[in-house]
């Protein structure tokens, strides 16, 4: 696999294959008819496992 194809994690910076989407606002904070899922960050599924352990 070439390096054009890793994406980097928003928050540990790390060169990853794939992401996660993790909601920055709780989804349970949000009204559930808002289209708008709020604002998000991509991040390796080892630094969102440590954010909701936290």
């Amino acid at each position: 696999m070439s390096n054009n194809q890793h994406k980097q994690c928003q928050l540990c910076q790390r060169e990853m294959e794939s992401l996660t989407v993790h909601h920055l606002v709780p989804q349970q904070n949000t009204k559930r008819k808002k289209q708008d899922p709020g604002p998000t960050a991509n991040i390796c599924s080892a630094c969102h496992r440590q954010i909701h352990v936290l």
